[in-house]
């Protein structure tokens, strides 16, 4: 008798814990392979932008008004190891990097010709209602909006990771 109610017991207690916790959560959220927009959390109406459309490398990148523009427009394309590409939607050869594949806080976040640099491959975790975005070679850092910022023309950068909203970007389909 004792037996057969701490094995009832002890299954109420798993009961109790699944529920209490929720269902687990992927790490690392698979994004299928297509073009989005990315706009922080800080600053919703805002989004990812390649400024002026620049084929320049070492443009870096900015926030700008939601327009619905090629140069707000990104590809995402999966490689090895479950890393992706994010390539500007009007200039699929250049890609996302982060300056010189640095791993310093505040270093820009720029285009540059597709090497398949580590500073060009980013992974992606689910965190509170978004995505964040954290660059190969410095996996502790996250795609950042600089100082919080929630106007146009704000830069992006890398920081290390905080969880806050300017480092949370939504992931739209374009």
């Amino acid at each position: 008798m004792i037996s057969r109610f701490s094995n009832v017991l002890a299954l109420s207690f798993v009961a109790v814990l699944v529920a209490s916790i929720g269902p687990m959560s992927a790490a690392a959220a698979a994004v299928k392979p297509g073009k989005y927009t990315l706009a922080p959390q800080n600053a919703a109406t805002l989004r990812l932008d390649a400024t002026d459309r620049s084929k320049t490398n070492g443009k870096q990148l900015q926030l700008w008004k939601s327009a619905g523009n090629p140069n707000q427009a990104w590809i995402f394309t999966k490689v090895s190891g479950g890393w992706y590409k994010i390539a500007p939607s009007y200039a699929p050869t250049l890609a996302v990097s982060v300056n010189a594949n640095s791993a310093k806080n505040g270093t820009p976040v720029v285009l540059w010709a597709d090497n398949g640099s580590a500073g060009q491959r980013w992974s992606l975790k689910q965190d509170k209602g978004g995505y964040s975005l954290a660059p190969k070679c410095a996996p502790g850092s996250r795609l950042d909006v600089t100082g919080w910022g929630a106007a146009n023309g704000v830069k992006i950068q890398i920081w290390s990771a905080t969880g806050g909203k300017n480092q949370t970007w939504a992931i739209g389909t374009k």
